[in-house]
């Protein structure tokens, strides 16, 4: 009895270690990438250059980013970036929770299959919808405005945000709007003072997964925003790698710019992306 349980939680041990060995390996193949970017834009010039490479610079600087923040569009670019991006995230979260609450707490025939079946919008590639947008767009006069460019983000994001918000307002009692309607408050109070602060946490996580794919877009920026005025900083990134003379400092400083803005948004919303995400997906 006691070897056949000590057999068992050595299975069970291997098994984990196992498990966390593929995981980790997959976070680094992922990751390193995306750090050594990050790592090489406080690279001084000539240490980018230099054969053999060096791993480990010989100092750390903050020139790249200060040249590419003088001598280039950046600031215009992130100028850009943010504007499209707080943008879409306002009007998906906004659209969202209320489609969600409905979903959740309105009776109505098919209401179950519409909240299920409105995730396969998300599935569908954003290369397929990006010539029915730009035609679309066209015709409205929205091409080369941020305008243009907050809609294809928020439509690109919505079926997931009302699907995320629907299975995490689920969790939230029915009895406790009942106590408020008991008192005398009406839907929208309900709503505004009741629900909307208990699905902080969810309302948090669709917003920031909004935000960091209108962060990192290039495939609608490309199709809607071709003027530079409003052109975002992932395509004022690819267009600095199609010019004649590229300038590799200026390059990773811009890409760097992208990753640190996630990092930090990612670290001041941790919180709230974890009892976000394990609320919907637990239930």
């Amino acid at each position: 009895m006691i070897k056949s349980t000590i057999i068992r939680r050595s299975r069970r041990l291997i098994r984990s270690i196992l498990l966390y060995s593929v995981v980790l390996i997959v976070v680094f193949l992922v990751a390193s990438p995306v750090l050594w970017t990050l790592f090489c834009s406080f690279k001084p010039r000539p240490d980018l250059f230099s054969v053999p490479v060096k791993i480990w610079p010989s100092g750390f600087t903050l020139d790249n980013y200060i040249v590419t923040w003088e001598t280039t569009d950046v600031p215009l670019y992130l100028r850009n970036s943010l504007i499209v991006a707080l943008g879409a995230t306002t009007i998906t979260v906004f659209i969202s929770s209320l489609a969600s609450y409905s979903l959740c707490r309105f009776p109505f025939k098919g209401k179950t299959l519409i909240a299920r079946g409105v995730l396969f919008g998300y599935m569908l590639p954003g290369i397929l919808l990006s010539v029915p947008y730009f035609l679309m767009f066209n015709r409205l006069g929205l091409i080369n405005t941020f305008w243009g460019l907050m809609l294809a983000h928020a439509a690109m994001s919505l079926p997931f945000s009302v699907w995320l918000l629907w299975t995490f307002f689920q969790t939230i009692p029915q009895d406790i709007e009942d106590a408020g309607k008991i008192d005398g408050a009406g839907r929208i109070r309900l709503l505004g003072s009741i629900v909307l602060p208990l699905a902080a946490p969810g309302i948090v996580a669709s917003g920031i997964i909004t935000f960091i794919f209108s962060w990192n877009d290039y495939l609608f920026a490309s199709v809607i925003a071709s003027a530079n005025k409003v052109q975002t900083l992932s395509l004022g990134v690819a267009m600095m790698a199609s010019r004649d003379y590229l300038r590799w400092e200026v390059m990773l400083a811009s890409c760097g710019l992208i990753i640190i803005t996630v990092f930090i948004l990612l670290a001041i919303f941790q919180k709230y992306l974890l009892e976000g995400f394990s609320a919907a997906f637990v239930k």
